[in-house]
């Protein structure tokens, strides 16, 4: 599977990244009727005159976006990869309340986080702001959803193509929203065969991972995992690295298996010839980075001995190592 396709837009991602995304919906809004529909959507408040503003200076804080129209005063605090700080909304909470009293308006407070950590966001938000107000929450992935549908109805205009890479872009950061299972992948799952081949899976990890440890010549470290889908292991030689595992994001690009060596020391732009025939790698496009790692699929076969295939894995594994020693990433002092 080739990573996504190359995009300037990529470059808000390697730093400040929560400021840099917050600038971007907030100029993206301040055209046309887009921050009234915005707010129509997220706030559940049809106004009129809607100004923008970001970064504003209050006492002791700076909120991240304003929306102030003559019925209503919205303060939006966004997060991508960080989380609030001591009381970091009562200044804003203080404030917003004193400007809508002065101007006669409603008062929200509106909280933009990931869908993965927007609860804890909330909860968070509560303990600060305690009954002084009731915070209302929006995720990024909603931000999305609403940038591709307003941009296809501006379809061939400068703003629908920037609605429509910020939309790509939010979902480059965070990866794809969550979908429904799909009919094939219900039938599947129903099947026990697939259950059990995901065990026997699992079982050649491991018979990978003790085929290694017998070589004296690598170091194999103890498995790490995580929910995200990945379960293995890391093998290090001459201050290189190179991890082996399932990796369930990245079995549609490998395509034979589940099984694979990552090699992070290769680009989709490498010239290299893998050593002794084996699997030409290819590209896994992570979701939220900003380049893709090239994987080798290690091969569940049928018919084969289990131990004879965890000796033919871990051979192709000490092929890479030894035959294309550049193929491991470099050790972090």
């Amino acid at each position: 599977m080739e990573p996504t396709s190359f995009n300037p837009l990529h470059a808000l991602l390697a730093e400040n990244e929560e400021d840099r995304f917050t600038e971007a919906l907030s100029h993206l809004l301040r055209h046309g009727n887009l921050a009234e529909r915005f707010l129509l959507e997220f706030a559940d408040v049809k106004t009129s005159g809607v100004a923008v503003q970001t970064q504003l200076v209050v006492l002791n804080g700076r909120p991240d976006v304003v929306f102030t129209a003559p019925s209503v005063t919205v303060v939006l605090e966004a997060k991508l990869a960080s989380w609030l700080h001591d009381d970091q909304l009562l200044p804003y909470v203080e404030w917003l309340d004193r400007y809508a009293t002065a101007n006669g308006t409603d008062s929200i407070l509106l909280l933009l986080g990931p869908r993965c950590s927007l609860a804890a966001m909330h909860r968070d938000a509560k303990a600060q702001v305690g009954n002084r107000c009731s915070p209302k929450c929006v995720t990024w992935e909603q931000v999305a959803a609403f940038c591709e549908a307003e941009s296809a109805s501006r379809a061939g205009s400068d703003l629908g193509t920037y609605l429509r890479d910020f939309a790509r872009l939010i979902e480059h950061r965070l990866g794809p929203a969550p979908r429904p299972f799909t009919a094939a992948e219900e039938a599947l799952l129903r099947d026990g065969t697939a259950a059990l081949a995901f065990a026997g899976a699992l079982r050649a990890t491991q018979a990978l991972h003790d085929a290694l440890a017998r070589d004296s010549s690598i170091h194999v470290g103890g498995f790490n995992s995580s929910t995200l889908g990945y379960e293995g292991f890391q093998i290090t030689k001459a201050k290189r690295w190179w991890w082996a595992g399932l990796w369930l994001e990245a079995w549609p690009a490998a395509v034979a298996s589940p099984l694979i060596l990552q090699l992070p020391g290769l680009s989709k732009h490498s010239s290299v010839v893998p050593p002794k025939g084996l699997p030409v790698p290819v590209c896994f496009q992570v979701p939220g980075a900003t380049t893709g790692w090239m994987v080798s699929p290690l091969p569940l076969l049928a018919g084969v001995d289990p131990e004879q295939l965890a000796n033919a894995h871990a051979d192709q594994v000490l092929h890479w190592i030894r035959d294309q020693p550049a193929s491991g990433g470099v050790l972090k002092k």
